[in-house]
């Protein structure tokens, strides 16, 4: 597996494919690559603030998801500086959801019916402090 950064003119088409997210020129990400040197899982970061970035993510071969989480996680904590990584699912994206939970992201907040009647938007979040993907020397490191 090869992990690359997000370039639109290479990986567009495949991100439009597996996500339905607006593309802007404050889009960052790593995508993974297969042996074949095609995109097989993509973490796009957007929503840049002093202090996080939002997530999303699409996986399409789960051998990738280690290594695409270790990379996304050094770029966003240590090489951004960064504290908190958001994500936001649909409540009834069971698979999303299982992933996140994985990933080690809280639930911080549940906008009901958002969605739909009964289908709720949930707000999560992964504090730099918490994150599995780093050391334990990289999770207390204060940004300077």
């Amino acid at each position: 597996m090869k992990y690359v950064a997000f370039d639109p003119f290479k990986h567009l088409q495949y991100v439009e494919s597996v996500l339905m997210v607006p593309i802007s020129k404050e889009t960052r990400g790593i995508v993974a690559l297969d042996s074949d040197g095609q995109p097989c899982a993509v973490i796009l970061l957007d929503g840049w603030t002093h202090n996080a970035a939002t997530c999303h993510i699409a996986i399409q071969k789960p051998m990738a998801l280690r290594g695409l989480l270790t990379e996304i996680a050094e770029y966003v904590f240590n090489i951004c500086q960064k504290q908190m990584l958001i994500g936001i699912v649909e409540g009834s994206h069971g698979k999303a959801r299982r992933l996140n939970d994985h990933m080690g992201f809280k639930e911080i907040y549940r906008i009901k019916d958002c969605y739909a009647p009964g289908v709720d938007q949930i707000i999560l979040q992964m504090k730099k402090a918490d994150c599995k993907y780093l050391t334990a020397e990289q999770r207390l490191q204060e940004v300077a």
